[in-house]
């Protein structure tokens, strides 16, 4: 368990049974709706890597979805429940990812994340993140994407 300020979190490996929260966290905190079945099968999918941020007393508040495919990670999304942010839960779910990356193997990893979102910059870029790339008009209100890359850790990359 972590503790952060007046938080305590802890992260642990998503299961099937947590689609229903995703779904919600999604639907609250995400930018793009999501589907009960579309949850089930990313977290189905071979590649999936996702990890939970639960609060004792709340349940779960957050998670990382990722996939890793051959030597490349990507984020799929991450959502922090708005109530619960800005109190270091993505930072850990953020260090849970990256650690269990360059554990597999992982050279590079990539995600999208809208131009407007700073929070979520800063957080991509203190985790290693820099920008690589740029999508126009990527999401369906016109935003355009920031694409961000992080190489492995040193002593990883070997």
């Amino acid at each position: 368990m972590y503790a952060l300020k007046t938080h305590a979190f802890s992260i642990r490996a998503c299961r099937s049974s947590d689609a229903t929260a995703i779904v919600e966290l999604e639907n609250v905190g995400g930018q793009e709706t999501w589907t009960l079945q579309q949850a089930v099968e990313i977290l189905h999918q071979e590649h999936t890597r996702a990890w939970i941020l639960d609060h004792p007393s709340a349940g779960v508040v957050g998670h990382l979805i990722s996939t890793i495919v051959a030597d490349e990670a990507e984020i799929i999304t991450m959502v922090v429940h708005p109530t619960h942010r800005r109190c270091g839960g993505a930072r850990l779910l953020m260090r849970e990812a990256c650690s269990a990356w360059d554990h597999a193997g992982v050279h590079a990893a990539f995600l999208e994340v809208r131009e407007t979102n700073q929070g979520a910059i800063m957080l991509y870029e203190g985790s290693g993140f820099v920008e690589v790339g740029r999508r126009r008009s990527y999401y369906r209100d016109g935003t355009s994407a920031l694409v961000m890359r992080r190489d492995a850790a040193p002593s990883q990359a070997t």
